[in-house]
């Protein structure tokens, strides 16, 4: 499996594919080839697929998909897969802070066995939900990076060829001071993959079935509250990394009601 992974790698190199799109599709297909036990027919691609209906978005199903697709067409499979499915524009859901702090996070302590493993979860659940950070972004960092007493860090986007500054506030520091006392670096700040953080929300997930728990949760809910709080876009998609304003812009949702009283106050 590793070998034709490794194959793979090197032909979406050499075809061009985007660092972002090339690392995302590696570590798809990791897990398509963990769901099939290697065996890839029509029948365990159809059921990969259904059991994805279970856990995912349309949206997300879809990129698995276009993975899965692309690695087809690298082996020169004849293989059908199942038509993307139809994906809805929805406003990103989010959770409080008091559901954060309240809820998830004391479970992290009845869900994770020793000290060190809980720090770590509650470090990169802090990271993720007061800064907006992506997995991926958490997976590139490095502690010498992380500038505790200015409570700022940097990771270097290889996709961009450039470095990227986020903040985060005193809660955040006192996690990852706590934290990083328990576990020497080693390969990363966190010695942690995109599908480690992957694993951590869904050894919770169970347990909060109306929050869909996952890391983009928390990116979403950080986005959100950034919006209640008054900044304004061009700060919020400078802060969430983002390339489009449009990608912002899926934060604002306008209630009716509360537009109105506005309205009918100012507009005289």
């Amino acid at each position: 499996m590793q070998k034709r992974i490794e194959k793979f790698t090197k032909w979406l190199d050499v075809n061009g594919y985007a660092y972002n799109t090339r690392e995302a599709y590696i570590q798809r297909i990791q897990d398509f080839f963990e769901a099939v036990d290697g065996d890839i027919t029509a029948d365990s691609v159809e059921d990969y697929f259904l059991a994805l209906k279970k856990k995912y978005t349309n949206k997300t199903i879809n990129c698995y998909r276009d993975a899965v697709s692309t690695f087809i067409r690298f082996e020169g499979m004849d293989l059908r897969l199942p038509k993307k499915l139809p994906e809805e524009k929805t406003i990103p859901d989010a959770i409080t802070r008091e559901d954060f702090e309240d809820s998830i996070i004391p479970m992290v302590e009845c869900s994770f066995k020793h000290d060190w493993m809980i720090f770590k979860v509650k470090a990169i659940f802090y990271l993720i939900f007061y800064t907006g950070l992506r997995p991926s972004e958490i997976e590139a960092m490095r502690r010498e990076n992380i500038d505790l007493n200015n409570l700022e860090g940097k990771y270097f986007n290889k996709k961009k060829n450039e470095w990227f500054v986020f903040v985060f506030n005193e809660k955040v520091r006192y996690i990852l001071e706590q934290y990083f006392c328990m576990e020497e670096q080693k390969k990363n700040a966190f010695n942690i993959t995109r599908s480690g953080i992957n694993k951590m929300c869904d050894r919770l997930k169970g347990l909060f079935p109306q929050f869909r728990l996952r890391p983009y949760l928390y990116r979403h809910s950080s986005a959100t509250r950034l919006v209640k709080e008054g900044f304004n876009l061009l700060e919020i998609k400078k802060f969430l990394g983002h390339n489009s304003i449009r990608s912002t812009e899926r934060y604002i949702k306008i209630d009716n009601a509360e537009f109105k009283k506005k309205y009918l106050d100012r507009i005289k």
